[in-house]
Order: C-alpha cells, then structure tokens, then sequence
C-alpha cells in the first residue's frame, strides 16, 4: 500500500472541519449582545495589544489565558478548520 503524498495529506487535513470552539469563543457565546460586539471589535483593533483585552477580561472577573487572546485572533485556535 502506498503512502498518501503530503498535498494529499495536507488536504486531508484541512477538509477535517471546524474543531470545537476554542475557550474564547465558548466565553464569548456566554456574553452579552453588547460585551460581544466590543470584544469582536477589539480583535479586529489591530491597535489595541492581546495584553489589553486580557486584563479587560480579567477586570470583570472572566479569568484567561494570556495565550488564548493571540490564537483566537489569528485563527489559530481550534474554532478554525484544520
């Protein structure tokens, strides 16, 4: 048997869908309509530091992980296709 080549892995890979949601989102999907909308529009703040958002959190009691905010940001978290 032959082995798959590493495009065909590589597709096979990235057809396996969205993963579940990252903390982030899960957070995010508990939060109100308005605190929501603000921190969407953090993200795409290219202006505004991972650093920021996460003390904001943090401020009003929602405790995360530093790395967390940079990964959702990016979409390099599991709520991306793979």
């Amino acid at each position: 048997m032959t082995k798959p080549s590493l495009l065909d892995s590589i597709r096979s890979e990235n057809r396996r869908g969205v993963g579940p949601n990252c903390w982030v989102a899960q957070t995010m999907s508990t939060m109100s309509n308005q605190d929501r909308a603000d921190l969407e529009t953090a993200f795409a703040d290219p202006n505004i530091q991972h650093s920021a958002i996460v003390r904001a959190l943090r401020n009003r009691g929602i405790e995360v992980k530093p790395s967390a905010i940079p990964r959702h940001r990016k979409k390099e978290c599991s709520c991306e296709p793979r």
